[in-house]
């Protein structure tokens, strides 16, 4: 009997525990500045919503990135482009739903391929990695700080040849891709 209560309770301390993380985690996100977000992406309507998810059997690992319908609330397809909807209505399901943020999704039909670099920005400081702020400044487009504050996001125009690229630079995870994710927006551009 004792042994069924025992765990019972550490069940229930876990499940609070697991709450509490995620609840910092959300603390933690950035203040977005969607005004800022150029005009060519907002015009396109391949946006869904985004709610942070902690996955079973990974223990205060990072939060996953759900990305959400804006019209229902419910997990989005991001093949799918019925799923996907316009910025403003993206916008406003992240009030009426609750959500952690919005994102868009990059498709092979749009002129633009994604760069983004995990880890290289000092939140408390505003110091970005040498190598990623030379890159940002050789590439002269738009840069946003991501949605943890420690990373950054650079979007360009052109094409890639082949699919999703992983990789380091300088030590420095980054990811290239034009379609097959979602990028979670902040508009809070880089100065």
């Amino acid at each position: 009997m004792r042994t069924k209560f025992a765990s019972k309770f550490a069940s229930i301390n876990a499940e609070y525990d697991a709450q509490d993380y995620l609840a910092a985690k959300r603390a933690e996100l950035i203040e977005p500045d969607y005004d800022a977000i150029p005009a060519e992406l907002r015009e396109r309507r391949q946006w869904v919503g985004m709610f942070l998810e902690l996955r079973q059997n990974k223990a205060y690992s990072k939060p996953a990135k759900v990305p959400i319908r804006a019209d229902s609330g419910i997990r989005a397809d991001t093949s799918n482009p019925k799923e996907w909807s316009s910025f403003d209505a993206a916008v406003a399901a992240r009030e009426r739903f609750s959500l952690d943020g919005i994102g868009y999704v990059p498709s092979k039909d749009d002129p633009f391929v994604f760069l983004d670099f995990d880890d290289c920005r000092d939140a408390l400081i505003d110091i970005i990695e040498p190598v990623v702020a030379d890159l940002i400044r050789a590439f002269g487009t738009y840069a946003e700080i991501s949605c943890s504050g420690t990373g950054v996001h650079v979007i360009l125009r052109g094409k890639m040849p082949g699919s999703r690229k992983r990789g380091k630079l300088d030590g420095i995870n980054v990811e290239m891709y034009e379609s097959g994710q979602f990028l979670v927006m902040t508009g809070r551009t880089l100065s």
